[in-house]
């Protein structure tokens, strides 16, 4: 599974459902536009540059799926209620 392409999703269903935490962890305040543009806006409020100014999305993805792992951004479930479907 590619890393990257998941770590757009969970922040494009994060944005959704607790945009605050990702401006907590991340400092992004747009939720706007493609899922790659939140995992690069996600990145830059970090810090993870490459060489260039380039965006280390590959990097900004491992640690943003390890917090949402170890709990760092909070308890959250990603699983709608049948109702909410």
């Amino acid at each position: 599974m590619d890393l990257e392409e998941l770590a757009c999703a969970f922040l494009s269903d994060m944005a959704q459902i607790n945009p605050q935490a990702l401006t907590q962890r991340f400092k992004m305040t747009d939720f706007e536009g493609e899922p790659y543009a939140l995992l690069e806006r996600a990145c830059q409020g970090r810090g993870w540059l490459l060489s260039g100014g380039r965006f280390d999305t590959l990097r900004g993805a491992r640690v943003i799926l390890d917090e949402y792992r170890s709990g760092k951004l909070g308890r959250i479930s990603l699983e709608m209620p049948p109702e909410a479907q």
